[in-house]
């Protein structure tokens, strides 16, 4: 667990991520005040655009995960956007555990919506793709799993990218998501709401209400 210091200074950098090099100088100087009071873990002033937020020597903008990979991929699959990228950013997934019986259900129902669609499709002379077979064998998996016991997750995830200005920043977003499609997501800059998005890559633990999460 994170001492309160500790934590307050990951906010503080998670809003001003150039001050790093300072407040890691100060607690070298004087281990005493390793990290910052919480009142010092917000930002002094903050302003929000369209599509980026301010706040005091860092412009962000954020991005909601759309849609992960469709098809298997490596346990790596996220390795370009975790550590072949060179922009200041921060990645969150936030997962919700579902209740049992509603899982069942939710599952329970896409098994007869997806029976139903093959049976119209034979009807009509269409063949079964690969991709639909794969789709019925995993809603089948899933809801075995689920009356075995296993349980399952809402999940949502989100990307702030960070630069000094609002130039530097729409370079450092076109890199990241080049690195997002060689990773096989798509994202959605969150538009018309980037104070709240950003609040979902703080370390604050607000789980899935909000954009993005309430799907």
């Amino acid at each position: 667990m994170l001492k309160p210091r500790t934590l307050a200074k990951h906010i503080r950098l998670a809003y001003d991520p150039f001050q790093r090099r300072a407040l890691d100088r100060l607690g070298a100087i004087d281990p005493e005040r390793d990290g910052v009071s919480a009142v010092n873990a917000w930002p002094l002033a903050m302003r929000t655009r369209w599509d980026s937020y301010r706040t005091d020597g860092a412009v962000h903008a954020t991005y909601w995960v759309a849609e992960w990979p469709r098809r298997d991929v490596p346990a790596a699959f996220l390795l370009p956007l975790l550590l072949q990228a060179n922009m200041q950013r921060s990645i969150a997934v936030v997962m919700e555990p579902l209740e049992i019986s509603k899982a069942l259900s939710k599952v329970e129902a896409a098994i007869v919506g997806d029976q139903t669609s093959e049976h119209v499709r034979r009807s009509k002379g269409f063949a079964t793709t690969a991709r639909r077979a794969k789709r019925s064998t995993d809603l089948l998996t899933r809801e075995s799993e689920l009356a075995s016991g296993f349980g399952e997750f809402r999940y949502c995830g989100y990307v702030t990218v960070s630069a000094s200005s609002p130039e530097e920043l729409e370079q450092a977003c076109a890199a990241m998501e080049n690195r997002a499609l060689q990773s096989r997501l798509q994202l959605r800059r969150m538009n018309g709401m980037q104070d709240i998005a950003f609040t979902h890559t703080l370390p604050i633990a607000r789980g899935l209400s909000g954009p993005g999460g309430a799907r």
